[in-house]
């Protein structure tokens, strides 16, 4: 079934919203789709709000801020994960890059000198 219209006293067709706060967690209402955009001195005139759901019990306006908290509180601890996690990789990305260049470096080394250049140098080392 389809929601009425319903007008705001400013004369804005009205939208469904959801409420967040305390007193009334989850509960939606019909509010003026005008809001974000009037000046933040006007809204305690233009406000209108009619409740689209029935009120909750007692026990979910309880639990469900607690909910909320919790929710918002592990989506800040995956945020700070999954940034840990880029930084682990990229870590593991430039050590492989050093290793990478590293090997590159020797190689180069190794073919410039001669063999006989190859031979005095492992004397040297003791091999």
């Amino acid at each position: 079934m389809a929601a009425p219209i319903v007008y705001c006293k400013c004369g804005k067709k009205t939208k469904i919203r959801t409420s967040w706060r305390d007193p009334n967690p989850s509960r939606r209402f019909y509010g003026c789709s005008g809001f974000n955009i009037i000046p933040i001195q006007l809204r305690l005139i233009v406000v209108f709000s009619l409740w689209y759901d029935p009120p909750i019990c007692k026990r979910a306006s309880d639990v469900i801020p607690g909910l909320l908290r919790r929710v918002n509180r592990l989506e800040v601890e995956n945020k700070q994960f999954e940034t840990g996690l880029k930084s682990r990789a990229q870590s593991r990305i430039l050590a492989t890059r050093l290793i990478v260049e590293l090997v590159l470096v020797m190689a180069i080394l190794l073919t410039k000198f001669g063999d006989n250049e190859k031979e005095a140098i492992v004397l040297e080392l003791g091999m």
